[in-house]
């Protein structure tokens, strides 16, 4: 367009005003997440890793992946989720608040070391290009807060999708970010998500193993709930959304989770916060 001189600051400020409109409405991304029970500190973690980024390439939706019965095995349920899946035990077996996995869950929980809350999911950049560059998560167990944590680079956990020819996520044409530069800009953006839990130690009150974990759970009742804050800032501006995870205060009985082998997704108290772009 041309301006003749004599109105050059008018169009100047004309066109500054479109261009911020513009950036105004640029679509924002949506940040979807599912809590998860994951092995804490055992070598199943790696398959359950693995199990959430297959499930999520395949849909966000219902996604399930992995050997049923297993502590890698990751699924969606709905239910309330004890606090005693929120238990690392680095120093003894344990699964779910039992200190005899095996039995209770069955021979795949023998060696597990506890367990802890994830919050797994996917980031859809709705038209607008994304990167993991600006994904940033905190943390509130009980009433301890982390600090604003980043991602790092791609990876194993954190993974980026470009659309294949049907220019949507999933359908089997999508193609996948696994290493290199957080700055790289994707379509998408899937990962498991780090995770949060009570730390049980040998030195822990309780004579034995099991007394250790009923004396936490005890401690403890609903008032430790986890909380995930997930937030984009990029051109759009600034999105985020709180995931909050409520807990009951009971070991669960093993009838109640025998078949999920622990992955669940639980009624999620979501808050959605934009913040505009400044013109």
């Amino acid at each position: 367009m041309h301006c003749p001189s004599r109105i050059l600051p008018r169009c100047a400020l004309a066109c500054a005003t479109f261009f911020c409109f513009v950036a105004a409405l640029r679509a924002q991304p949506t940040i979807i997440s599912i809590v998860a029970v994951r092995p804490s500190l055992s070598s199943s973690f790696t398959t359950w890793r693995s199990n959430v980024i297959a499930a999520l390439k395949q849909g966000y939706e219902t996604p399930t992946f992995g050997t049923p019965g297993t502590p890698s095995y990751f699924t969606t349920v709905s239910g309330t989720l004890p606090v005693a899946a929120s238990f690392h035990t680095p120093d003894f077996v344990s699964w779910m608040g039992s200190a005899d996995p095996a039995s209770v869950y069955g021979a795949a929980y023998a060696n597990e070391l506890g367990s802890s809350i994830a919050f797994a999911g996917v980031v859809l950049g709705n038209g607008t290009q994304v990167s993991l560059s600006q994904l940033s998560q905190q943390f509130t167990l009980g009433h301890v807060t982390s600090p604003t944590l980043t991602t790092g680079n791609y990876g194993s956990s954190f993974v980026g999708v470009n659309y294949g020819l049907n220019g949507a996520f999933g359908g089997g044409d999508d193609t996948y970010v696994t290493s290199g530069s957080a700055a790289q800009l994707v379509d998408a953006l899937i990962f498991t998500g780090n995770s949060s839990g009570n730390l049980i130690t040998g030195a822990s009150s309780g004579s034995t193993n099991q007394e250790k974990l009923d004396i936490k759970v005890a401690a403890l009742g609903t008032t430790s709930d986890i909380s995930a804050l997930y937030s984009m800032t990029g051109p759009y501006g600034t999105v985020s959304s709180t995931y909050v995870q409520h807990f009951a205060s009971a070991i669960p009985e093993p009838s109640a989770y025998a078949g999920i082998g622990g992955a669940f997704v639980l009624a999620l108290a979501l808050i959605v916060r934009r913040k505009k772009p400044s013109s």
